[in-house]
Protein backbone atom coordinates (compact mmCIF):
# COMPACT_ATOMS: atom_id res chain seq x y z
CA UNK A 1 0.00 0.00 0.00
CA UNK A 2 1.32 3.44 -0.89
CA UNK A 3 1.43 5.85 2.07
CA UNK A 4 1.74 9.59 1.57
CA UNK A 5 3.90 10.65 4.51
CA UNK A 6 3.04 14.34 4.15
CA UNK A 7 -0.67 13.55 4.40
CA UNK A 8 -0.07 11.33 7.44
CA UNK A 9 1.78 14.09 9.25
CA UNK A 10 -0.96 16.60 8.42
CA UNK A 11 -3.67 14.20 9.62
CA UNK A 12 -1.81 13.49 12.84
CA UNK A 13 -1.57 17.23 13.54
CA UNK A 14 -5.30 17.69 12.90
CA UNK A 15 -6.15 14.80 15.24
CA UNK A 16 -3.93 16.19 17.97
CA UNK A 17 -5.63 19.58 17.68
CA UNK A 18 -9.09 17.97 17.59
CA UNK A 19 -8.26 15.80 20.58
CA UNK A 20 -7.27 18.82 22.62
CA UNK A 21 -10.33 20.78 21.55
CA UNK A 22 -12.71 17.95 22.52
CA UNK A 23 -11.07 17.60 25.91
CA UNK A 24 -11.33 21.34 26.52
CA UNK A 25 -15.01 21.44 25.51
CA UNK A 26 -15.94 18.42 27.63
CA UNK A 27 -14.04 19.86 30.56
CA UNK A 28 -15.91 23.15 30.16
CA UNK A 29 -19.27 21.41 30.04
CA UNK A 30 -18.43 19.42 33.17
CA UNK A 31 -17.43 22.57 35.02
CA UNK A 32 -20.64 24.35 34.05
CA UNK A 33 -22.80 21.41 35.21
CA UNK A 34 -20.90 21.21 38.50
CA UNK A 35 -21.45 24.92 39.02
CA UNK A 36 -25.18 24.52 38.32
CA UNK A 37 -25.39 21.64 40.80
CA UNK A 38 -23.89 23.81 43.49
CA UNK A 39 -26.69 26.36 43.13
CA UNK A 40 -29.57 23.89 43.07
CA UNK A 41 -31.52 22.59 46.05
CA UNK A 42 -33.42 19.88 44.19
CA UNK A 43 -31.80 16.54 44.90
CA UNK A 44 -33.46 14.87 41.89
CA UNK A 45 -32.12 17.50 39.49
CA UNK A 46 -28.76 17.24 41.08
CA UNK A 47 -28.77 13.47 40.63
CA UNK A 48 -29.78 13.88 36.98
CA UNK A 49 -26.92 16.30 36.44
CA UNK A 50 -24.63 13.90 38.25
CA UNK A 51 -25.67 11.12 35.85
CA UNK A 52 -25.00 13.47 32.95
CA UNK A 53 -21.52 14.19 34.30
CA UNK A 54 -20.77 10.46 34.48
CA UNK A 55 -21.92 9.95 30.88
CA UNK A 56 -19.82 12.89 29.70
CA UNK A 57 -16.84 11.46 31.60
CA UNK A 58 -17.37 8.04 30.01
CA UNK A 59 -17.70 9.64 26.57
CA UNK A 60 -14.51 11.59 27.18
CA UNK A 61 -12.67 8.39 28.09
CA UNK A 62 -13.90 6.63 24.95
CA UNK A 63 -12.83 9.57 22.77
CA UNK A 64 -9.45 9.69 24.53
CA UNK A 65 -8.82 5.97 24.00
CA UNK A 66 -9.82 5.95 20.32
CA UNK A 67 -7.94 9.12 19.46
CA UNK A 68 -4.88 7.88 21.32
CA UNK A 69 -5.01 4.60 19.37
CA UNK A 70 -5.36 6.41 16.06
CA UNK A 71 -2.56 8.85 16.82
CA UNK A 72 -0.36 5.93 17.97
CA UNK A 73 -1.12 4.10 14.72
CA UNK A 74 -0.18 7.13 12.65
CA UNK A 75 3.01 7.49 14.65
CA UNK A 76 3.90 3.85 13.94
CA UNK A 77 3.31 4.32 10.22
CA UNK A 78 5.49 7.42 10.18
CA UNK A 79 8.24 5.60 12.08
CA UNK A 80 8.03 2.63 9.67
CA UNK A 81 8.24 5.00 6.71
CA UNK A 82 11.30 6.70 8.17
CA UNK A 83 13.03 3.36 8.82
CA UNK A 84 12.21 2.13 5.30
CA UNK A 85 13.32 5.43 3.83
CA UNK A 86 16.64 5.32 5.68
CA UNK A 87 17.22 1.67 4.74
CA UNK A 88 16.48 2.41 1.09
CA UNK A 89 18.96 5.29 1.07
CA UNK A 90 21.62 3.12 2.70
CA UNK A 91 21.00 0.30 0.23
CA UNK A 92 21.20 2.70 -2.71
CA UNK A 93 24.40 4.23 -1.39
CA UNK A 94 26.00 0.78 -0.97
CA UNK A 95 24.87 -0.24 -4.45
CA UNK A 96 26.41 2.85 -6.02
CA UNK A 97 29.67 2.23 -4.17
CA UNK A 98 29.73 -1.35 -5.43
CA UNK A 99 29.11 -0.22 -9.01
CA UNK A 100 31.76 2.49 -8.73
CA UNK A 101 34.33 0.01 -7.40
CA UNK A 102 33.50 -2.50 -10.13
CA UNK A 103 33.40 -0.19 -13.13
CA UNK A 104 35.26 2.91 -11.97
CA UNK A 105 38.55 1.78 -13.45
CA UNK A 106 37.01 1.90 -16.91
CA UNK A 107 36.27 5.57 -16.55
CA UNK A 108 32.49 5.12 -16.72
CA UNK A 109 30.58 7.49 -14.45
CA UNK A 110 27.29 5.75 -13.70
CA UNK A 111 25.79 7.74 -10.82
CA UNK A 112 26.50 10.81 -8.76
CA UNK A 113 26.28 9.82 -5.08
CA UNK A 114 26.58 13.36 -3.74
CA UNK A 115 22.85 13.91 -3.28
CA UNK A 116 21.71 10.42 -2.30
CA UNK A 117 20.94 11.37 1.30
CA UNK A 118 18.71 14.18 0.05
CA UNK A 119 16.98 12.10 -2.60
CA UNK A 120 13.21 11.90 -2.66
CA UNK A 121 12.41 8.21 -2.22
CA UNK A 122 8.67 8.64 -1.69
CA UNK A 123 7.94 6.93 -5.01
CA UNK A 124 9.26 3.41 -5.42
CA UNK A 125 10.52 2.08 -8.73
CA UNK A 126 7.87 -0.24 -10.20
CA UNK A 127 8.96 -3.86 -9.86
CA UNK A 128 8.35 -4.64 -13.50
CA UNK A 129 11.09 -2.21 -14.57
CA UNK A 130 13.76 -4.28 -12.89
CA UNK A 131 15.11 -7.30 -14.80
CA UNK A 132 17.60 -9.93 -13.76
CA UNK A 133 20.86 -10.27 -15.66
CA UNK A 134 21.09 -13.64 -17.32
CA UNK A 135 24.03 -15.87 -16.29
CA UNK A 136 25.63 -15.59 -19.73
CA UNK A 137 26.27 -11.87 -19.42
CA UNK A 138 26.35 -11.27 -15.67
CA UNK A 139 30.10 -10.60 -15.62
CA UNK A 140 30.65 -9.23 -19.13
CA UNK A 141 28.27 -6.32 -19.57
CA UNK A 142 30.17 -3.02 -19.50
CA UNK A 143 33.17 -4.85 -18.00
CA UNK A 144 35.66 -3.30 -20.40
CA UNK A 145 34.62 -0.93 -23.18
CA UNK A 146 38.25 -0.02 -23.88
CA UNK A 147 38.41 -2.92 -26.37
CA UNK A 148 36.18 -0.96 -28.74
CA UNK A 149 37.24 1.89 -31.01
CA UNK A 150 35.31 4.86 -32.34
CA UNK A 151 35.68 6.49 -35.75
CA UNK A 152 33.24 9.43 -35.88
CA UNK A 153 34.23 10.35 -39.44
CA UNK A 154 32.92 6.97 -40.60
CA UNK A 155 29.86 7.05 -38.31
CA UNK A 156 31.15 4.82 -35.53
CA UNK A 157 30.92 6.08 -31.94
CA UNK A 158 30.73 3.72 -28.97
CA UNK A 159 27.73 4.60 -26.78
CA UNK A 160 25.98 3.09 -23.77
CA UNK A 161 22.44 3.39 -22.41
CA UNK A 162 20.76 2.24 -25.62
CA UNK A 163 17.74 -0.13 -25.63
CA UNK A 164 18.46 -3.49 -24.00
CA UNK A 165 17.09 -6.90 -24.90
CA UNK A 166 16.44 -9.85 -22.59
CA UNK A 167 16.59 -12.88 -24.87
CA UNK A 168 16.49 -16.63 -24.37
CA UNK A 169 19.59 -18.81 -24.45
CA UNK A 170 18.62 -20.08 -27.91
CA UNK A 171 18.11 -16.57 -29.34
CA UNK A 172 21.39 -15.39 -27.83
CA UNK A 173 23.17 -18.37 -29.41
CA UNK A 174 21.56 -17.48 -32.76
CA UNK A 175 22.82 -13.91 -32.50
CA UNK A 176 26.30 -15.13 -31.52
CA UNK A 177 26.41 -17.36 -34.59
CA UNK A 178 25.13 -14.74 -37.05
CA UNK A 179 27.48 -12.05 -35.71
CA UNK A 180 30.41 -14.46 -36.03
CA UNK A 181 29.47 -15.46 -39.57
CA UNK A 182 28.78 -11.90 -40.75
CA UNK A 183 31.73 -10.09 -39.13
CA UNK A 184 35.52 -10.35 -39.29
CA UNK A 185 35.23 -11.57 -35.66
CA UNK A 186 36.92 -8.51 -34.21
CA UNK A 187 35.35 -6.71 -31.25
CA UNK A 188 34.50 -3.67 -33.38
CA UNK A 189 33.01 -5.37 -36.44
CA UNK A 190 31.07 -7.88 -34.32
CA UNK A 191 29.65 -4.97 -32.30
CA UNK A 192 28.75 -3.15 -35.52
CA UNK A 193 26.87 -6.20 -36.86
CA UNK A 194 25.09 -6.55 -33.50
CA UNK A 195 24.28 -2.83 -33.52
CA UNK A 196 22.64 -3.12 -36.95
CA UNK A 197 20.47 -6.02 -35.79
CA UNK A 198 19.35 -4.22 -32.64
CA UNK A 199 18.94 -0.83 -34.37
CA UNK A 200 16.39 -2.50 -36.61
CA UNK A 201 14.50 -3.74 -33.52
CA UNK A 202 13.84 -0.11 -32.56
CA UNK A 203 13.10 1.25 -36.03
CA UNK A 204 9.36 1.43 -36.90
CA UNK A 205 9.87 0.43 -40.54
CA UNK A 206 11.96 -2.63 -39.74
CA UNK A 207 9.69 -3.56 -36.83
CA UNK A 208 6.65 -3.50 -39.12
CA UNK A 209 8.42 -5.91 -41.45
CA UNK A 210 10.12 -8.33 -39.07
CA UNK A 211 9.08 -7.52 -35.50
CA UNK A 212 10.81 -5.96 -32.48
CA UNK A 213 13.06 -8.89 -31.53
CA UNK A 214 16.61 -9.80 -32.62
CA UNK A 215 15.41 -13.25 -33.69
CA UNK A 216 12.69 -11.74 -35.88
CA UNK A 217 15.15 -9.43 -37.62
CA UNK A 218 17.75 -12.18 -38.11
CA UNK A 219 15.34 -14.79 -39.46
CA UNK A 220 13.44 -12.38 -41.71
CA UNK A 221 13.45 -13.67 -45.26
CA UNK A 222 16.54 -12.54 -47.16
CA UNK A 223 17.87 -10.29 -44.39
CA UNK A 224 21.16 -11.98 -43.53
CA UNK A 225 22.91 -14.04 -46.17
CA UNK A 226 24.47 -16.39 -43.61
CA UNK A 227 21.02 -17.51 -42.41
CA UNK A 228 19.03 -19.65 -44.86
CA UNK A 229 16.76 -21.24 -42.27
CA UNK A 230 17.09 -23.11 -38.98
CA UNK A 231 20.43 -24.92 -39.09
CA UNK A 232 21.01 -23.93 -42.72
CA UNK A 233 23.62 -21.42 -43.84
CA UNK A 234 27.09 -20.26 -42.88
CA UNK A 235 25.93 -19.33 -39.40
CA UNK A 236 25.21 -22.96 -38.45
CA UNK A 237 28.81 -23.93 -37.74
CA UNK A 238 29.00 -21.24 -35.05
CA UNK A 239 25.97 -22.43 -33.08
CA UNK A 240 26.23 -24.09 -29.70
CA UNK A 241 28.57 -21.40 -28.41
CA UNK A 242 31.22 -22.22 -31.01
CA UNK A 243 32.22 -18.58 -31.47
CA UNK A 244 35.25 -16.49 -30.48
CA UNK A 245 35.10 -14.69 -27.14
CA UNK A 246 35.42 -11.40 -29.03
CA UNK A 247 32.08 -12.03 -30.70
CA UNK A 248 30.40 -13.24 -27.51
CA UNK A 249 31.42 -10.11 -25.66
CA UNK A 250 30.32 -7.81 -28.50
CA UNK A 251 26.88 -9.46 -28.67
CA UNK A 252 26.44 -9.49 -24.89
CA UNK A 253 27.42 -5.83 -24.62
CA UNK A 254 25.09 -4.89 -27.47
CA UNK A 255 22.15 -6.70 -25.86
CA UNK A 256 22.91 -4.73 -22.69
CA UNK A 257 22.82 -1.33 -24.37
CA UNK A 258 26.20 -0.79 -26.06
CA UNK A 259 26.24 0.34 -29.71
CA UNK A 260 28.92 1.69 -32.02
CA UNK A 261 26.78 2.89 -34.92
CA UNK A 262 23.25 3.83 -35.93
CA UNK A 263 23.43 2.05 -39.31
CA UNK A 264 20.65 -0.28 -40.46
CA UNK A 265 22.45 -2.22 -43.19
CA UNK A 266 25.83 -3.57 -44.22
CA UNK A 267 27.49 -5.49 -47.02
CA UNK A 268 30.64 -7.61 -47.13
CA UNK A 269 34.07 -6.08 -47.37
CA UNK A 270 34.26 -6.86 -51.10
CA UNK A 271 31.12 -4.81 -51.88
CA UNK A 272 33.08 -1.64 -52.59
CA UNK A 273 30.14 0.11 -54.25
CA UNK A 274 28.24 0.03 -50.92
CA UNK A 275 30.50 2.71 -49.49
CA UNK A 276 33.54 3.13 -47.28
CA UNK A 277 31.98 3.30 -43.82
CA UNK A 278 34.07 0.61 -42.12
CA UNK A 279 35.20 0.23 -38.52
CA UNK A 280 37.95 -2.28 -39.42
CA UNK A 281 39.97 -2.74 -42.61
CA UNK A 282 38.76 -6.32 -43.07
CA UNK A 283 35.20 -5.78 -41.83
CA UNK A 284 31.86 -4.96 -43.42
CA UNK A 285 30.77 -1.77 -45.14
CA UNK A 286 27.88 -0.02 -43.38
CA UNK A 287 25.18 2.51 -44.13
Amino acid sequence: MYINITELLRLKGILNDTHGSIRDNLSGISSEISSINGNLDSSSLSRANGDMLEKISALSNIIDVNLDKLIAFLGEQIDKYQVTNDEAKTELYNLVNTISETFGAGGIILLDTANINNADTSEAVPEDTISEVSPEVENSSFADLSVYHSNPEKGFVVTTGNPTFDVSYEDRDLMYAVAAAESDKSYDDALAVSSVILNRCSNPNWVRSFGPTPKGQITGKGQFSVYKGPGVGAYAKYTGGNVPETVKKAVDDALNGVRNCSYMSFRSNSSTKFGNNMITASGNRYR
